[in-house]
């Protein structure tokens, strides 16, 4: 329906809508009244005195007299007209349409065109079906012109095939537009997720680097900060991955870093990544790693205070080193058992079944289980009394004693008093006669020189000072 046909019936609504609010009820009211009056042959005056006659003949004690206040009726005609509260023009009547106007609307719908208010008709639509507006559509190059077309066909066509295909159309861009939608959310959604991921699953970080035992080969340490660093950016890498160097290298690393930036005008390296792990590798990366791990391997053993877990840690270790050099079971089983504890390496000398062993991983199992009996057994021994040690090149027993050893005591000082002993030694006394020149064998009333029947002479055949001992006094 055209927009002057719409504003015609428009107009003819508003006017039929003011005549009927232009209509007096109460005018209405009143002849329908004189009319049902003159019908029964009295008047509407003689029938309300006649009411009210009534009334008062008719007396209700129980209700007072309230004088009677008629509600003023406001007419219908005084009410706003439609038109004036729409506000619009429906003053002028309805002008019918021209015989002019009236060809001009069938030549149109007649053609497939649309005619606008002013009255000059559209160019005809280049389609007429389904199939023709498809390969329009098609040859269409961006999809504004399709979005145009689309639209034209469903406010212009009056054939239902053709709306019917632009509203596909229409559809299936929407339902891609929806898909593209939905991936931007979904990348985005993603996005977030893995930053916020970032700090919440980091790995640990790597040890600091200072060309120390504990800190590793370089080679083994370099690609535990790439692997750590592998989301920094370039910019930030150098700052990063410095910041985990400490003493030497860390020194050595701001001489280098600043030569290189000194050298091109201040530009930074064009791969960090590259340029950091070649600065320590051609310092500190000289040593032969294959010569490193043969020394670890030739020095492995279980210390005096080392678990056996410990021990199976270093083992395993070292082999994954020299994985490709050490292949036969044989050399790795004596390996093993050769760096274990005594104890442990003799119980380790034959499998259970008393035949050698085939397989490391079964020695390994077998002195795993023997470790809690043989630490026992250790702990035992460390505790034991009476153990006997050396000071000074003598051996001397933890169980205590006298001042005096045990064995002057059951010789010639046996019977001394600690006084008279510490006298005869001070003054070189012997223990039997007191007297000075001759040791307690030497002297004459000793029991053994008088059975022997031999006597030392006094002055004659005496020890030199050297050799004398606590015994001979």
């Amino acid at each position: 329906m055209s927009k002057e046909r719409e504003e015609e019936l428009f107009r003819a609504l508003n006017t039929i809508l003011d005549a009927v609010t232009a209509l007096n009820l109460r005018d209405l009211e009143a002849e329908a009244a004189a009319a049902v009056a003159a019908d029964r042959g009295e008047t509407s005056t003689q029938g309300a005195s006649a009411s009210s006659k009534g009334k008062d003949k008719v007396a209700n004690p129980d209700w007072e007299d309230i004088p009677y206040n008629p509600v003023p009726i406001t007419p219908l005609s005084s009410r706003p007209r439609f038109s004036q509260v729409v506000g619009s023009s429906s003053e002028s009547p309805i002008v019918p349409r021209s015989p002019i106007s009236v060809a001009v609307h069938a030549m149109a719908n007649a053609a497939g065109g649309a005619v606008p208010a002013g009255g000059n008709p559209l160019p005809p639509l280049a389609y007429a079906s389904g199939a023709q507006f498809n390969a329009q559509w098609n040859a269409c190059i961006t999809d504004q012109a399709r979005a145009a077309l689309e639209q034209e066909a469903i406010s212009r066509s009056p054939i239902q095939d053709v709306q019917f295909a632009a509203m596909v159309k229409i559809n299936l861009r929407l339902q891609a537009t929806v898909g593209q939608l939905a991936g931007q959310v979904q990348a985005a959604t993603v996005a977030a997720q893995a930053a916020g991921n970032v700090d919440r699953f980091r790995p640990a970080a790597p040890p600091k680097y200072g060309n120390k035992k504990q800190s590793g080969h370089v080679r083994q340490w370099t690609p535990m900060i790439e692997d750590y660093l592998r989301t920094a950016p370039d910019t930030d890498y150098i700052r990063l991955a410095s910041s985990y160097l400490e003493g030497g290298p860390r020194s050595l690393w701001t001489s280098v870093y600043e030569a290189y930036k000194a050298a091109h005008g201040g530009a930074e390296p064009p791969n960090p990544r590259q340029f950091f792990r070649d600065t320590l590798e051609a310092n500190y990366g000289l040593q032969d790693l294959d010569q490193k791990f043969w020394d670890t391997w030739n020095s492995l053993k279980q210390g005096p205070s080392q678990d056996i877990a410990e021990y199976n840690v270093d083992f395993q270790q070292a082999l994954t080193d020299l994985a490709g050099h050490v292949t036969d079971e044989q050399i790795k089983i004596e390996k093993y058992r050769n760096g274990l504890q005594h104890d442990l390496k003799e119980m380790c000398r034959t499998s259970p079944a008393g035949t050698r062993w085939a397989r490391v991983t079964d020695i390994i199992q077998y002195a795993t289980l023997q470790w809690p009996a043989v630490q026992e057994r250790i702990a035992k021994r460390k505790k034991s009394p009476g153990e006997v040690t050396k000071v000074a090149g003598k051996r001397k027993s933890s169980g205590g004693g006298s001042s005096k050893s045990s064995k002057a005591r059951l010789s010639a000082s046996a019977g001394l008093s600690d006084e008279q002993h510490k006298k005869d030694m001070a003054e070189k006394l012997c223990h039997i006669c007191h007297q000075p020149g001759h040791q307690a064998r030497q002297c004459p009333l000793n029991r053994k020189n008088k059975k022997g029947g031999k006597v030392a002479a006094v002055g004659g055949n005496a020890p030199s000072k050297d050799e004398l001992s606590e015994e001979d006094f």
